[in-house]
């Protein structure tokens, strides 16, 4: 300002002061009287419209500092210059120096006004002084302007600013000392760009002799990110990121507690590459190819600010560049090399360690883990698709001693493979109260790569037969009775399996989008989709003999009990390992005469035919879209002495 209403804007002051106006001429050597008492005000009307303030600076004078400045005010707002809205308030700023700047924000501004006013008390007895005040512009909302710099040196290795710096974020040290940082919006030359200024006002527009570009820029992208105490915690190479506390897109560093944070070196001594970040309680999780770092605050309970902070190394495997997940008592990751799931725990001692999880069923993990999916409701499950197409799965719960690999073959094939692709795996929140897993699924369709989303439903419970869906990349269709159903393009040309009113047909081929029941059959519900089989193949058998262990022994099933759950045994089945001949598991009541599949709880006998050459060990399959829950089987068997 040149006077108290030019260049733009009026300028006042509680006893009316005629210069009032040098508290915003920009220069922080001359102090000026804002009021001849302790209290009053510092009102500024903004010209030629509302603007939107988000932060404040005061600088003292360079005499009486300490006796003359306020010492606790509220910054207000007003749209009349009557009615006021306070946005920020200060009490106890006293011990103030020869002209210090003091730094205000964090009251988070969206709403332009036409009036702010420093509404202050607490100041000196003969009068109350300052040096400046400077209001700064919600980024947003401001009008870009022109920043130079004094040269190109450190400026994208000397070469100065470049068009592909528009949209990057840049940190600027400002003539005061304060950090500040901008998002360029245009660029001028190799030394002048125009920006959008975030944080605080600059004390004048001279040369910028300090600045840091920011992290995100073309080629050198964040490669992980989180949520930790509040802040966006991000990761790229060797560094991590976390943004101001509850204010995301602020990034500018500092000394006070919820000022952003860098970390040059999180990786460790051995500069090794972060693959991902995630929270975890009282620790932000560090994952890198050379084991997990845990960053927290220096203290039990203490929160992460630039001056409280420990960086903890633990004795665990190597990650991979996949997002880890949080399986409630454990983290759950995948190592470097992609061929192992380890378990990361907590100890006593806040240390950290890791254990593989897949050692009896390593082959599973083995064919390359490409991404990991938990599921909590109904049962803990860890899902993963492997480098094959394969769907791996992990049931895990510890507290029960539970833990066991699986795999599952979707439906379909592609590329000469016996079954369908799975390209990606994510769990969602579902509407019934159970997590849904989607999948990302790749088939070969009438000579064509097709790619479906498909939900994998829960388990079958307590519910009708004619509920169940035990088909893959399928359709429900309920109404009034048919014998054809449409809306099957995406199947065109396969031969599919169809649960109709609890009855099942198998092998029914897809024509115009449309299959039909055969004998002029009709159902009110349908369940058509691709067939699929069900199959689990047990290991030797180990139980105590006489003398020990008969594992190496010779041995012979001669039945398996198997205890079972709202189960249709007319699509169960069981072999021996040998002798190569499945075994139907009979319950003469399950069939109706008019051919319903009927459900079955209970335990059922199934003689085998096996051989002494066979250890013992058996098959179950399941052939039919209908449900088929195993409890538990106990083999019945003789053994050598």
């Amino acid at each position: 300002m040149a006077s108290n209403r030019l260049p733009s804007g009026t300028v006042s002051n509680s006893n009316g002061s005629s210069d009032v106006w040098q508290v915003f001429d920009g220069d922080k050597q001359k102090g000026e009287n804002i009021a001849g008492f302790p209290s009053g005000y510092l009102r500024y009307q903004f010209g030629g419209g509302a603007k939107t303030v988000d932060a404040y600076w005061i600088t003292a004078t360079n005499d009486h500092s300490d006796t003359a400045s306020p010492t606790q005010w509220q910054f207000q707002a007003s749209h009349n210059g009557t009615d006021w809205t306070t946005l920020d308030s200060r009490d106890g700023e006293t011990g103030w120096s020869k002209s210090e700047t003091r730094f205000f924000d964090g009251f988070n501004n969206t709403v332009a006004y036409e009036y702010y006013q420093l509404l202050f008390s607490g100041g000196g007895s003969d009068g109350t002084a300052i040096a400046e005040l400077a209001l700064h512009e919600y980024a947003p909302s401001q009008t870009p302007f022109d920043l130079s710099a004094s040269s190109i040196v450190g400026i994208n290795d000397g070469i100065g600013f470049q068009t592909s710096d528009i949209g990057r974020a840049i940190r600027l040290l400002g003539a005061d000392g304060f950090w500040r940082w901008a998002k360029v919006v245009a660029r001028t030359s190799t030394t002048v760009v125009t920006v959008q200024l975030y944080g605080h006002a600059l004390p004048d527009l001279s040369p910028i002799i300090r600045w840091r570009l920011g992290t995100f820029v073309p080629g050198k992208y964040v490669q992980s990110g989180s949520l930790y105490e509040e802040r966006l915690a991000f990761s790229r190479k060797f560094s991590v990121y976390a943004s101001q506390t509850g204010d995301f897109d602020n990034f500018a560093t500092g000394e006070k507690d919820t000022d952003a944070l860098e970390f040059v070196q999180a990786g460790g001594g051995q500069a090794n590459d972060i693959t991902w970040v995630a929270e975890s309680d009282g620790a932000l999780i560090i994952g890198t190819l050379g084991g997990v770092r845990a960053l927290s605050g220096s203290g039990i309970d203490e929160a992460l600010t630039p001056s409280s902070f420990k960086n903890r190394r633990s004795r665990t495997f190597g990650c991979a560049p996949l997002r880890p997940v949080d399986a409630g008592q454990s983290f759950l990751y995948v190592t470097r090399s992609r061929k192992s799931i380890a378990e990361l725990t907590q100890n006593a001692t806040g240390r950290f360690t890791s254990d593989d999880v897949g050692q009896i069923s390593e082959h599973i993990p083995k064919k390359g883990v490409v991404e990991l999916a938990f599921q909590t409701d109904p049962d803990p499950l860890l899902w993963f698709p492997l480098g094959d197409g394969e769907l791996g799965g992990y049931t895990h719960q510890p507290s029960q001693d539970v833990r066991g690999m699986h795999i599952h073959q979707i439906a379909g094939s592609f590329a000469g493979s016996n079954w369908a692709v799975v390209e990606s795996a994510v769990v969602t929140p579902g509407q019934d109260g159970n997590d849904d897993l989607w999948l990302i699924v790749k088939r070969t369709i009438g000579g064509v790569t097709r790619r479906y989303i498909e939900i994998k439903t829960a388990p079958f419970e307590y519910g009708g037969i004619g509920d169940a869906f035990e088909v893959d990349c399928g359709l429900t269709y309920d109404g009034v009775a048919v014998g054809t159903v449409s809306g099957l393009d995406h199947l065109n040309g396969e031969t599919l399996d169809v649960l109709a009113d609890g009855k099942v047909y198998k092998g029914l081929a897809v024509a115009a989008g449309a299959v039909s029941l055969p004998g002029g059959a009709t159902a009110a519900k349908w369940q058509v989709g691709l067939g699929y089989q069900s199959e689990a193949n047990t290991l030797e058998l180990d139980v105590g003999g006489r003398d020990g262990s008969i594992v190496g022994r010779r041995k012979k099933v001669a039945k398996l009990i198997l205890s079972l759950l709202e189960t249709d045994t007319t699509g169960l089945q069981v072999q021996s390992f040998i002798r190569g001949r499945w075994e139907q598991v009979r319950i003469p009541s399950v069939v109706a005469p008019d051919g319903m599949a009927k459900l079955f709880t209970g335990n059922v006998e199934v003689p085998i035919d096996d051989s002494w050459e066979g250890q013992g060990r058996v098959k179950i399959r399941h052939v039919n879209p209908t449900p088929c829950t195993i409890r538990a089987m106990t083999p019945v068997f003789d053994a050598e002495p």
